[in-house]
């Protein structure tokens, strides 16, 4: 895939999230021991909501940066926590038994194929497709990125999960080891497709369609943590209170993506 030019803006993103998502991954996996296929798919749907939730800070989300967060000492746009969780959950709490592996084929049934599958292009369908410009339409591969990723992050069966380890300083090692390399980003390119491998890399986990092409890497961090005692879960249950209060006379999900899903714009305000 094209990558932009790279800019080193003075444009900050939005606050640092690595030990609080680290957190609401182990919610994530707590709460799916055990949960039926429905329950699991509605997790991943919503409860995974952090797309739409809002992690703006004085001083910081501002400009081409708006609408991102800092994990692990990187920039990425604030939808990618939830196909990070997504590809993490898919490997520890399977909604069936299957095989999770990173190996092809998948099976359509498999999750990270079945979630590819709903969101594998930058839409010309979605409300605000126009800031795709020339990339809507396309092939996506930064959610592969992220899905791998987020793989990486848990343990094979047997062995402890390193992200959920008190010691903080050896989460933090191991954040860095898993996502500092391009091989961290490339466990699924054969969805994507059979010369993808070099085509997926830390830069595509990075990129997004907004602006003509832009890597979020440019962004200068911001000196600022996100520390909000709720869970993505306890994000997505306000957001639906809004949505019964306001009496919409659209479906929840045209309410959402019509709401929080123009990731040039400020956050709403209601």
């Amino acid at each position: 895939m094209t990558q932009p030019t790279w800019l080193y803006l003075t444009m900050p993103p939005c606050p640092d999230v690595t030990k609080w998502f680290v957190k609401d991954l182990r919610d994530h996996f707590n709460r799916l021991q055990g949960a039926n296929p429905l329950t699991w798919q509605y997790n991943a749907k919503y409860n995974m909501s952090y797309k739409w939730m809002n992690f703006s800070a004085p001083g910081c989300c501002t400009g081409k940066c708006k609408n991102t967060v800092m994990f692990s000492g990187i920039c990425i746009r604030k939808n990618q926590l939830g196909n990070i969780a997504f590809g993490f959950i898919s490997r520890m709490r399977p909604p069936f038994p299957v095989a999770t592996n990173s190996r092809p084929p998948f099976p359509e049934t498999h999750p990270i194929a079945a979630g590819y599958n709903l969101g594998s292009t930058y839409s010309p369908g979605h409300p605000y497709s126009a800031n795709f410009g020339n990339f809507a339409g396309v092939n996506r591969a930064d959610n592969l990125a992220a899905f791998s990723l987020g793989y990486n992050l848990g343990s094979p069966p047997g062995f402890d999960i390193p992200i959920f380890n008190p010691n903080q300083d050896q989460v933090n090692a191991f954040l860095s080891l898993a996502s500092g390399t391009d091989g961290g980003y490339q466990n699924y390119t054969s969805i994507y497709g059979p010369d993808a491998r070099n085509k997926i890399t830390k830069d595509t986990f990075t990129f997004v369609p907004e602006y003509g092409g832009f890597n979020t890497q440019s962004c200068k961090p911001c000196n600022a943590t996100y520390d909000n005692p709720g869970s993505s879960k306890d994000g997505f249950e306000s957001i639906k209170n809004i949505f019964n209060n306001m009496g919409q006379g659209t479906s929840l999900d045209d309410w959402l993506k019509n709401t929080f899903e123009d990731y040039t714009a400020d956050y709403p305000t209601f």
